[in-house]
């Protein structure tokens, strides 16, 4: 992508923060300016014409190879491999929230254009990327009634892996259920009673009102610890007889407490798989997850969906977690293909929510684009470019040299103090405007004088040239193939063949 304000792009550019700077002089105010037509380098009323000309450009290298720095952000554009990708120009970020565009892989394709309106009929469909992770698992614990000796209890599926250690044992793979049993006697071990699970809650207790007082435990737990809020308690406090918590005097009034600790799971009324090997995946309506888009790493390595269980919609990992261990998983999800509408040599935010996006003139049917968007801002563009020395001469005539002046002293005030601000974001600094006038002869009529007041500027613009860190995309791809009365109707939307690491 590009950025180039040093030469008819900054004609376009100048011509439309400037008339709505004319709209506001009495003698246009009334209708808004609309009456103002605007061509190529014009903007032209009846008697009334202001022409940008007479641009020239200095270059200035700012660095020996022109570059000048990597930008971070959410949103990256990329090739399609064999595609051109040339009608987008550049894209923006509009969101200040971050919530748009939705981390994912988006994918554009010309399908139909209409020289005569600049209607371009998009073909456009996303991969939409969701990411989780467990820091410090708890794992799947399974604790053994201390009367009977951990050595002696087996499952009775040889298949199921267990780790021991202690008085306590985990499972390490993924299993719908579990059966123990005693190998001296061979005798069934009852769930919730000769063996049971063990999990790490926070239970919620209430708000203190300030010095002592009670509180009930929902539940009994081991290793129990107060917190108020995410903060552990820092106050005094002792479990009564009966069981109750017992605050010290000194304790603040509005602490909001939970209690944390492990607690006696059966898992007769419990699901068996500790809930941290669940990848939360949540579709969307008409999302699908897209072939091979699970991949999740632990200490034990990488994986993909091949290494997943899906029971009742819900989607395990098979190599489960053991105490201490981290979970990263990332997972993506299709959607279906719908016609979106945009005109070229404009910008529009209908291709892409939150992301504002300009087409250009280089529009041709079949020719696709791909934009990647992070969860969070990362390197996306090594920048290449410059601030040239530019001039150019505004040149305002009527048929009245007072409004002539007017008109003129409205752009100055403008381009050098109102606008400034609005101009430097945009790329372009205003360094000096100088004023010239000159008279014209009366026209055949002998009544009409043109009146001409030129405003030689000189400035510094801006122009860029963004190199992806991405360069290109092949593992994706749009069939424009489109059966009648249906938008979405090919099966290969967004298919992946292999899970690309994450660029996004």
């Amino acid at each position: 992508m590009s950025l180039d304000l040093t030469g008819g792009l900054l004609v376009s550019f100048l011509l439309d923060e400037l008339r709505p700077v004319f709209a506001r002089h009495p003698r246009y105010r009334d209708n808004a300016g609309e009456t103002f037509q605007t061509y190529a380098n014009l903007i032209q009323f009846r008697d009334v014409s202001v022409t940008v000309g007479n641009l020239r450009g200095d270059g200035a290298r700012m660095s020996p190879d022109y570059y000048m720095a990597t930008q971070w952000a959410r949103a990256l554009y990329v090739q399609v491999n064999g595609k051109p990708g040339t009608f987008i120009e550049w894209m923006q970020e509009i969101d200040p929230t971050l919530q748009t565009p939705v981390a994912g892989m988006y994918l554009l394709a010309v399908d139909q254009i209409d020289p005569k309106s600049r209607a371009v009929r998009f073909i456009t469909t996303s991969v939409r990327t969701l990411t989780g992770s467990v820091k410090n698992a708890d794992g799947c614990v399974i604790a053994v009634d201390p009367a009977i000796p951990l050595a002696l209890v087996q499952p009775t599926d040889p298949s199921v892996q267990l780790e021991r250690a202690g008085t306590k044992m985990w499972l390490t793979q993924y299993v719908a259920a579990l059966t123990l049993i005693r190998t001296d006697t061979g005798a069934t071990l009852a769930p919730g009673v000769d063996w049971w699970l063990e999990r790490t809650v926070t239970l919620p207790l209430g708000t203190t009102v300030g010095g002592a007082e009670y509180f009930a435990l929902p539940a009994e737990l081991v290793n129990l610890r107060l917190l108020n809020g995410s903060t552990p308690l820092v106050s005094s406090w002792v479990i009564t007889g009966d069981g109750r918590i017992l605050l010290a005097t000194a304790t603040a009034p509005g602490l909001v407490l939970s209690a944390t600790g492990l607690m006696r799971v059966d898992p007769r009324t419990s699901p068996l798989i500790h809930p941290e090997n669940l990848l939360p995946v949540t579709l969307n309506p008409n999302e699908t997850l897209t072939a091979s888009s699970i991949a999740y790493w632990t200490p034990g390595g990488g994986y993909t969906t091949a290494d997943t269980v899906t029971v009742d919609g819900a989607i395990y990992i098979k190599d489960l977690l053991t105490p201490g261990d981290d979970l990263y998983w990332e997972a993506c999800t299709g959607n279906p293909q719908v016609y979106v509408t945009a005109n070229k040599m404009e910008l529009t935010t209908a291709l892409i929510p939150g992301l504002r996006i300009a087409i250009g003139d280089m529009v041709d049917v079949g020719d696709q684009a791909c934009v990647l968007v992070s969860p969070s801002a990362t390197e996306v563009y090594k920048i290449y470019g410059g601030k040239d020395t530019i001039s150019f001469d505004l040149t305002i005539k009527t048929n009245d040299l007072a409004t002539s002046s007017e008109l003129a002293t409205l752009a100055r005030s403008f381009l050098v103090a109102k606008g400034r601000n609005r101009m430097e974001s945009a790329g372009v600094t205003i360094h000096t405007v100088s004023y010239a006038y000159q008279g014209g002869e009366r026209d055949a009529s002998g009544t009409a004088v043109s009146h001409a007041v030129t405003l030689s500027v000189t400035a510094q613009a801006d122009w860029e040239f963004l190199e992806p860190i991405v360069s290109s995309i092949g593992a994706i791809g749009l069939d424009l193939e489109i059966v009648p009365g249906q938008v979405a109707a090919v099966a290969s939307s967004a298919g992946r063949s292999q899970f690309v690491t994450s660029y996004f």
